[in-house]
Protein backbone atom coordinates (compact mmCIF):
# COMPACT_ATOMS: atom_id res chain seq x y z
CA UNK A 1 0.00 0.00 0.00
CA UNK A 2 2.83 2.37 0.85
CA UNK A 3 4.47 1.80 -2.55
CA UNK A 4 1.16 2.51 -4.27
CA UNK A 5 0.76 5.78 -2.37
CA UNK A 6 4.31 6.72 -3.31
CA UNK A 7 3.65 6.42 -7.06
CA UNK A 8 0.14 7.88 -7.24
CA UNK A 9 1.29 11.53 -7.35
CA UNK A 10 3.67 10.73 -10.20
CA UNK A 11 0.88 8.96 -12.07
CA UNK A 12 -1.42 11.93 -11.50
CA UNK A 13 1.25 14.29 -12.78
CA UNK A 14 1.59 12.19 -15.94
CA UNK A 15 -2.18 12.39 -16.49
CA UNK A 16 -2.07 16.16 -15.91
CA UNK A 17 0.79 16.60 -18.37
CA UNK A 18 -1.00 14.51 -21.00
CA UNK A 19 -4.15 16.57 -20.48
CA UNK A 20 -2.34 19.89 -20.83
CA UNK A 21 -0.54 18.74 -23.98
CA UNK A 22 -3.81 17.46 -25.45
CA UNK A 23 -5.52 20.78 -24.72
CA UNK A 24 -2.58 22.77 -26.11
CA UNK A 25 -2.56 20.85 -29.38
CA UNK A 26 -6.23 19.97 -29.92
CA UNK A 27 -8.24 22.66 -28.19
CA UNK A 28 -11.13 24.04 -30.16
CA UNK A 29 -9.95 26.14 -33.11
CA UNK A 30 -9.91 29.93 -32.86
CA UNK A 31 -12.32 30.22 -35.77
CA UNK A 32 -15.94 29.71 -34.89
CA UNK A 33 -17.04 26.28 -36.05
CA UNK A 34 -20.59 25.08 -35.89
CA UNK A 35 -21.65 21.45 -35.43
CA UNK A 36 -22.60 21.10 -39.09
CA UNK A 37 -19.04 22.07 -40.09
CA UNK A 38 -19.76 25.59 -41.27
CA UNK A 39 -17.67 28.55 -40.21
CA UNK A 40 -18.90 31.93 -39.02
CA UNK A 41 -18.34 34.02 -42.16
CA UNK A 42 -18.04 31.42 -44.92
CA UNK A 43 -21.00 31.46 -47.28
CA UNK A 44 -21.60 28.51 -49.60
CA UNK A 45 -18.16 26.95 -49.08
CA UNK A 46 -19.13 23.67 -50.67
CA UNK A 47 -20.12 20.27 -49.35
CA UNK A 48 -16.57 18.88 -49.32
CA UNK A 49 -15.22 21.73 -47.19
CA UNK A 50 -18.20 21.49 -44.84
CA UNK A 51 -17.58 17.77 -44.34
CA UNK A 52 -13.90 18.40 -43.67
CA UNK A 53 -14.68 21.14 -41.17
CA UNK A 54 -17.34 18.97 -39.53
CA UNK A 55 -14.82 16.17 -38.97
CA UNK A 56 -12.31 18.74 -37.69
CA UNK A 57 -14.92 20.07 -35.26
CA UNK A 58 -15.73 16.56 -34.02
CA UNK A 59 -12.07 15.61 -33.62
CA UNK A 60 -11.17 18.76 -31.73
CA UNK A 61 -14.30 18.59 -29.59
CA UNK A 62 -13.60 14.98 -28.53
CA UNK A 63 -9.93 15.63 -27.85
CA UNK A 64 -10.75 18.76 -25.86
CA UNK A 65 -13.10 16.73 -23.67
CA UNK A 66 -10.42 14.01 -23.36
CA UNK A 67 -7.90 16.64 -22.24
CA UNK A 68 -10.22 17.88 -19.52
CA UNK A 69 -10.92 14.31 -18.39
CA UNK A 70 -7.17 13.63 -18.17
CA UNK A 71 -6.71 16.77 -16.06
CA UNK A 72 -9.55 15.76 -13.75
CA UNK A 73 -8.16 12.23 -13.36
CA UNK A 74 -4.68 13.57 -12.69
CA UNK A 75 -5.86 15.93 -9.97
CA UNK A 76 -8.01 13.20 -8.41
CA UNK A 77 -5.17 10.67 -8.44
CA UNK A 78 -2.78 13.20 -6.91
CA UNK A 79 -5.28 13.94 -4.13
CA UNK A 80 -5.69 10.30 -3.04
CA UNK A 81 -2.43 9.96 -1.04
CA UNK A 82 -2.93 13.27 0.75
CA UNK A 83 -6.51 12.34 1.61
CA UNK A 84 -5.50 8.92 2.95
CA UNK A 85 -2.68 10.45 4.97
CA UNK A 86 -5.00 13.09 6.43
CA UNK A 87 -7.59 10.49 7.38
CA UNK A 88 -5.13 8.11 9.03
CA UNK A 89 -3.37 10.67 11.22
Amino acid sequence: MEVLLKYLPITGLIFNTAGVITLAVYSMPKDVLFKDGTEALVVNAGQERNEKMKSLYTKHRLLTIAGYVLLFLGITIQAIPATIEALTT
